[in-house]
């Protein structure tokens, strides 16, 4: 899992350098249409062309979760990193907008009650010093 979550870790590191040349030539609404759009497309092509979008079998809870997850990071989050990218340098916002581990222990406290271990406080501390 973990050198799965490097991976995704160089993805998103290089995203928003591209997204700030992007964001450049484009506002930001128009920028999260096209790249809201080409997701789509892309993962429409992936499921037609290995058949899986035949065999898919979704509970309507996954809709509705997966739909709130979109409209908060997909779209308002979205437009929100975005405008913080057309406003200031790749490094800057970054940075601020990675505190969301810390958001994710303190809303996970709130909302589902599960209070945080030790090691996890650690590992988020120390996220939030490099």
């Amino acid at each position: 899992g973990e050198f799965f979550a490097l991976l995704a870790a160089l993805c998103w590191g290089l995203c928003p350098i591209i997204e700030k040349k992007a964001l450049e030539l484009t506002d930001s609404p128009t920028a999260i249409f096209i790249k809201s759009l080409m997701d789509f497309i892309i993962i429409s092509l992936i499921f037609t062309s290995t058949g899986k979008l035949m065999t898919m079998k979704i509970d309507y809870r996954v809709v509705i979760y997966l739909t709130l997850v979109s409209l908060i990071a997909g779209i308002i989050g979205q437009y929100f990193f975005y405008r913080g990218l057309s406003l200031s340098s790749p490094s800057k916002v970054v940075v601020i907008s990675s505190i969301y581990p810390f958001v994710t222990i303190m809303l996970s406290t709130l909302i589902l009650g599960k209070l945080p271990s030790i090691k996890r406080l650690i590992m988020v501390v120390l996220s939030l010093t490099k």
